[in-house]
């Protein structure tokens, strides 16, 4: 058994990793999924298993330039992944906002940017569909596990945005950002 093909279900398995490639290539749809300069290679993993499920177009790092995709259980042979580098300082620590920024606006043009954070902006996830519909696909755009997304791109007008927020009504601040991404996956999918 090929180890490329460890996490692909048993009807697929018989295709080589070049022809479910091409079938995944062939189902993907137009969402896609955005990730802030990541720490964490298991919440990539995790993100790249989820949004694979569902034939996600594509997984875009902005940031950071190196990942371990051990945690992606083989997915990242068929889903593609994109490295934006858009970071900066002495050791890569600081995200390049205008940098940032200036990919979003193109995006913008193809996709509805969709940031997953809490803000005085922000609506509902229960009421993220309805207003999805019938407009652009959306590419979520996650935060860094620590910092989240930053002020800068919440408040950006240089791109079209919808921010949604999980409902949390208990004390903690935040969710684990690939279980956040889950609720998103879920909500998105759940009437498709």
């Amino acid at each position: 058994m090929d180890i490329n093909t460890l996490n692909v279900r048993d009807c697929f398995k018989s295709m080589s990793v070049s022809e479910l490639q091409q079938f995944y290539k062939k189902n993907s749809g137009n969402e896609i999924v955005l990730f802030l300069n990541p720490d964490m290679d298991k919440n990539i993993g995790t993100i790249l298993r989820t949004a694979s499920a569902s034939f996600f177009s594509k997984l875009v790092i902005l940031g950071r330039k190196k990942t371990n995709l051990i945690t992606a259980v083989g997915m990242n042979h068929y889903m593609p992944i994109e490295y934006v580098p858009a970071s900066v300082g002495t050791h890569n620590e600081f995200l390049d906002i205008p940098k940032i920024e200036s990919y979003l606006e193109e995006l913008s043009k193809t996709h509805t940017i969709v940031l997953c954070e809490i803000s005085p902006d922000s609506i509902p996830l229960r009421k993220m569909n309805s207003i999805l519909k019938g407009i652009k696909p959306p590419a979520f755009l996650l935060g860094n596990e620590k910092d989240g997304i930053p002020t800068e791109l919440i408040n950006s007008s240089k791109f079209n945005k919808l921010i949604v927020e999980i409902p949390s009504p208990g004390f903690v601040r935040s969710f684990n950002v690939s279980n956040s991404f889950a609720m998103i996956y879920w909500e998105y999918i759940r009437d498709r």
